[in-house]
């Protein structure tokens, strides 16, 4: 893989933002593990506070890391997927991504049994 970088930058405390990066593997790429480190700056530690009024106030410490699995996808080109829509879940984008037939089912046609 290479190296991508994005300079962002945040102007107050506890600012959030999203981004996107594309990873690509090489043409040669078989079944694979790769970890991509996430840095900001020197630093690739994220910290998540814990606060609840049932505890002392505490925070979770974990290295800024994406762990990526690369493997050859073999699909039934006649398979059709339905899939029920949770509204919180990009399942059937992804599903679509990787070359299959989904079709988002929603409320008027389970009514319709269709």
């Amino acid at each position: 893989m290479e190296r991508a970088t994005k300079n962002i930058q945040f102007k107050e405390i506890g600012e959030k933002k999203t981004f996107t990066f594309t990873v690509t593997g090489h043409e040669s790429l078989t079944d694979a593990q790769e970890s991509v480190r996430i840095y900001a700056g020197d630093d690739s530690t994220i910290v998540q506070p814990i606060d609840y009024d049932h505890i002392e106030q505490s925070y979770w410490l974990k290295e800024g890391q994406l762990d990526v699995e690369a493997f050859s996808l073999e699909v039934d080109e006649t398979l059709r997927i339905g899939y029920i829509e949770s509204g919180f879940d990009t399942v059937s984008e992804r599903l679509k991504e990787a070359g299959l037939n989904v079709e988002s089912i929603d409320e008027a046609m389970l009514t319709s049994g269709d």
